[in-house]
């Protein structure tokens, strides 16, 4: 009878011990998963929304400078007919043109622009085209295009005067070769009536390789990269192909996720592919003219972090496992209730509260068991800080990284909403990084960047440090550096100056641009603002700090 009711409390004992480390095991990799997922989420939209930031204003700039032309012409012409006097055409030009350039010469990556009458009006090619080689040229004037004698069908040619005819409305063209100059770009063009009738085209002519040069240099994790499509079938630019090259025709496998290639961007949300055999993740963007940048990266490089907890997370239950089991063994026919208490500590542990140890401390089997369970939940606990910690590090410089900077923004945005926020930003950007990496190798390009930022942590001791992208770092001042705010900004002032490259170990030089902005209730409705500000203000910096040629 004795041995009857061990057996069933053994098996009753070990059944529960094996279940409790099941249990413990699977909601382990279920949380490890769910926050890794977040973090490449953060890390990747970040990352896009980064670059977005940058080329996204050259398209709105565009259009808006398209549109005052378009208007100012509708405004100045009464009647179509008065164009067909070549002295009345000069004088708009004159004035068209003035307003043209001075409003897009200031725009990287425009490579033209134009206006071209409707030449059943003037009677011949007539308007104006400059076009520049890049942004450190200036524009010089272009031959007219003679619409007519290409006909329509030379679509590398004279699309962009017919295609807005036909349609009747302002748009943005795809990505292509310009027969007329041989210069790969994309157009925003604008039809212009007067009275209803056809007078003149005016558009602004974007340079793609410069697109291309900025989307080609983004980086993700190890391998990962970034590209520009519209859907599925369509890409413009991918490191294998180059961008429209008619024979490149990647199979992305993405059709599937239909819902999310609807929305404008893929905000917290990843979509999952495969691309030659190889799972990836990526995160997109949309351009106001309707091209996504995408950034991705190989699914294995982005939940390496998950791989080696989940060995952990596993080993860690097969040993729980099996010493609770051995435990009962031993204890079955002893103690109840010190066992009872080791149940609830797994279950504690399944749940992922690591805080609260046993303490029984008998010098026997029980004993060893409670020591067991606490050694495991700090291991664990020790685990968890681990990776929470390199998730939100940056692994050169050790400060903060990307997906900790999105994590105090949406902080920060929440006291912006509530009126509790009082802080300051401070915009870091290192001198002539690439000219270091050009000339002396990465390596000393790496020493430069953690020379600053040993730098500039140095001064502002009591705030957080962020590297947001290669060479920029985002200083957020809250608390006793808010309040010295502006005797620290100018010490950090003294790092602006250009790197003398001819110098013994130029990487060991400080020399950064630096902006500051202050948050102000009255005007910013949310930290984006603020950093804008800040952020422009580092690049006038910079541009003033610009060696002249």
């Amino acid at each position: 009878m004795m041995q009857t009711i061990r057996s069933r409390f053994l098996t009753i004992i070990c059944g529960v011990s094996l279940t409790l480390s099941m249990v413990f095991g699977a909601l382990a990799v279920i949380l490890v998963d769910h926050d890794e997922t977040i973090i490449a989420a953060r890390t990747l939209n970040g990352q896009a929304a980064h670059v977005y930031t940058t080329l996204n204003p050259i398209f709105i700039q565009s259009e808006d400078i398209v549109h005052y032309i378009g208007n100012t012409i509708e405004h100045e012409v009464k009647d179509p007919q008065e164009l067909r006097d070549k002295a009345y055409r000069d004088r708009l030009e004159d004035k068209v043109r003035r307003s043209f350039y001075n409003a897009i010469s200031g725009i990287d990556g425009v490579q033209g622009y134009y206006l071209h009458y409707n030449e059943d009006i003037s009677g011949t090619p007539d308007g104006f085209w400059y076009a520049r080689r890049n942004s450190r040229y200036d524009f010089t004037i272009q031959p007219i295009t003679p619409v007519k004698a290409y006909g329509e069908k030379a679509v590398n040619r004279t699309n962009w005067y017919y295609r807005p005819l036909r349609t009747k409305q302002a748009q943005w063209l795809e990505p292509y070769i310009n027969g007329n100059n041989g210069v790969r770009m994309i157009t925003y063009v604008m039809p212009i009536f007067v009275k209803g009738q056809f007078v003149a085209v005016a558009g602004v002519d974007i340079d793609f390789n410069v697109l291309c040069d900025v989307v080609g240099a983004m980086k993700a994790y190890q391998d990962g990269y970034g590209f520009l499509f519209k859907d599925g079938q369509t890409v413009y630019f991918h490191p294998d192909g180059k961008g429209i090259e008619p024979d490149f025709n990647p199979d992305f496998m993405i059709l599937q996720n239909g819902d999310l290639l609807q929305r404008s961007a893929t905000e917290q949300k990843l979509i999952h592919y495969e691309y030659k055999g190889i799972p990836m993740a990526l995160a997109f963007t949309t351009f106001r003219n309707g091209m996504k940048l995408a950034i991705t990266a190989p699914a294995d490089e982005i939940y390496a972090g998950r791989r080696t907890m989940i060995f952990l997370v596993l080993v860690i239950t097969i040993v729980v496992g099996l010493g609770s089991t051995i435990l009962a063994v031993k204890a079955a026919d002893r103690i109840v209730r010190p066992l009872q208490d080791i149940s609830a500590a797994a279950r504690r542990l399944g749940r992922g509260e690591y805080d609260q140890h046993l303490t029984y401390t008998g010098h026997d089997e029980i004993g060893s068991l409670a020591s067991h369970m606490n050694d495991t939940m700090e291991r664990m606990r020790n685990y968890v800080g681990a990776m929470q910690k390199q998730a939100y590090q940056d692994e050169l410089t050790s400060v903060k990284n990307v997906a900790a900077y999105d994590k105090k923004v949406y902080d920060l945005n929440q006291k912006i909403s509530a009126d509790q926020a009082a802080f300051a930003v401070v915009m870091v950007d290192l001198n002539q990084l690439k000219e270091v990496n050009d000339r002396f190798g990465h390596e000393k390009g790496n020493i430069a960047l953690q020379t600053l930022c040993r730098a500039v942590c140095r001064l502002y001791k009591h705030s957080p440090v962020y590297r947001i992208g290669g060479d920029e770092f985002v200083v957020i001042l809250e608390g006793e550096d808010y309040d010295n705010r502006d005797a620290l900004f100018q010490k950090v002032q003294a790092f602006e100056r250009i790197r003398d490259l001819k110098a013994a170990q130029p990487w060991t030089q400080l020399a950064a641009s630096v902006g500051m902005a202050v948050y102000d209730q009255t005007c910013d409705a949310a930290y984006q603002s603020v950093f804008n500000r800040a952020d422009t203000k580092m690049y006038e910096q910079k541009k003033h700090l610009a060696p002249r040629s």
